[in-house]
């Protein structure tokens, strides 16, 4: 079940509820004020009651849900404890929440009260916006994440690769584009020298080979990286960029081809070596 289940429940009522109040006061709009429109027990209680779920999920989830949704959560709590008032049925102010004693004129209820309901609109698309972002993100990483088994090349090969491709992952979620698209040329570098060499005994350095003239020699071993030269290309272009004297951001979407890239090469080299 999605960590964000409960709260994404909480947030639509929500924003089904604020939206119900706008179209209400669009359609009387010549005769009355949002405050008004507002002023019913079952408006103040659902919206009472959707604050106290907020602050239930925020304690619980503190250990558990990203910092930024947090914010999220406290600013609508924040909005809340700053503009609303429970005002009564036939218009006029009963209670206000944050004010103990007289209640306050209605002229400085009606501004609070509809910064209030499009402020916690806003916050709401927001937050809700952001976790669809997270969700998407750590479906991704579930995808991508792979480890390179042992016993196809040396222990301390094996962990290196594994852990840079790791690092891979922390760069990607953290929206580090330009570094883990420079991590995965490293780990295919690694992988494709160190092959060559398992295979014709011979470093590939040590015979001047380009990378066209390795994957040829690779291909007549039976591993075929298909699509590899054009995807290494676009890697040398990030990883040069200070050379060359022009950044170039990489796209979400460019540099999780690149992972998806690398995670093949290292599914290639194991199932054609264990065969």
């Amino acid at each position: 079940m999605n960590k964000f289940a409960e709260l994404l429940t909480t947030l639509l009522e929500y924003e089904y509820l604020l939206k119900k109040i706008i179209r209400k006061f669009k359609e009387f709009n010549n005769y009355c004020d949002i405050t008004e429109v507002t002023s019913n027990e079952e408006f103040n209680t659902a919206v009472i009651s959707i604050i106290e779920n907020l602050n239930k999920t925020y304690f619980e989830n503190i250990k558990n849900y990203e910092t930024n949704i947090l914010k999220h959560i406290r600013e609508l709590i924040s909005i809340y404890d700053n503009n609303f008032y429970r005002v009564g049925n036939i218009g006029w102010l009963y209670e206000a929440l944050e004010y103990p004693g007289p209640n306050p004129d209605l002229n400085t209820v009606e501004p609070k009260m509809r910064n209030f309901v499009h402020h916690s609109l806003e916050e709401i698309q927001k937050t809700i916006s952001h976790i669809h972002e997270i969700n998407t993100n750590d479906s991704d990483i579930i995808e991508l994440r792979y480890e390179f088994k042992q016993g196809i090349f040396e222990k301390d090969i094996t962990d290196i690769i594994n852990l840079t491709y790791e690092e891979v992952i922390t760069d990607y979620k953290n929206k580090c584009y330009i570094s883990a698209i420079s991590l995965c040329g490293k780990i295919i570098e690694t992988i494709l020298s160190t092959l060559y060499q398992k295979l014709y005994f011979e470093s590939p350095e040590k015979e001047n080979l380009g990378y066209n003239a390795l994957l040829n020699r690779l291909r007549k071993k039976g591993y075929d990286f298909k699509g590899i030269v054009e995807q290494l290309n676009l890697i040398a272009v990030h990883r040069n960029k200070a050379i060359h004297g022009a950044i170039i951001i990489p796209t979400s979407d460019e540099t999780r081809g690149i992972i998806s890239l690398t995670k093949d090469v290292i599914i290639k080299t194991e199932s054609i070596d264990q065969n």
